[in-house]
């Protein structure tokens, strides 16, 4: 895809309020949000060894959706806000991105439900649903945290 597609795109769902362009990038809140996702990484397998699986979901799930947040306000955007918000923040990320991270961000979303199932329906995650959890969060920290780490981290 090019830049001016992946724009294209950005602005179809800026014209359906789904997303806001930033005056300019806020590349101070990406960079923390980038800061925060590597350390959620960290966390992630040490909730899985104390057996808060449904911990290492939600963090699974917070790493994930800060990359693509990160990726938004690094760009120049950021979710006009309502309902979807998370759903959107996903999807026009993945617009920023190309292969294996965009592969990995979308993969992620997936926790999004797991998250809600979570906390709103009380229900717990298990071994399993931690274990996978792990897994995509390490794709996403050896795909989609590099490009988040190139816009906020230079040099």
């Amino acid at each position: 895809m090019t830049p001016q597609s992946a724009q294209g795109r950005l602005h179809q769902l800026a014209d359906r309020h789904q997303l806001a362009q930033l005056a300019e990038p806020n590349l101070g809140a990406a960079r923390e949000l980038h800061d925060d996702a590597a350390a959620h990484g960290r966390g992630v397998p040490a909730l899985i060894e104390v057996g808060d699986h449904s911990g290492a979901v939600l963090l699974a799930y917070e790493l994930s959706r800060k990359v693509a947040l990160g990726m938004l306000l690094a760009n120049g955007w950021r979710p006009a806000g309502g309902e979807g918000e998370h759903r959107i923040t996903f999807e026009a990320a993945g617009i920023l991105l190309i292969g294996q991270a965009r592969k990995a961000l979308s993969d992620a979303s997936y926790l999004r439900q797991q998250r809600n199932d979570n906390m709103y329906r009380q229900e717990r995650a298990d071994p399993d649903a931690a274990a996978e959890a792990n897994a995509l969060a390490e794709r996403v920290i050896t795909h989609a945290l590099p490009a988040l780490r190139r816009l906020t981290h230079p040099g």
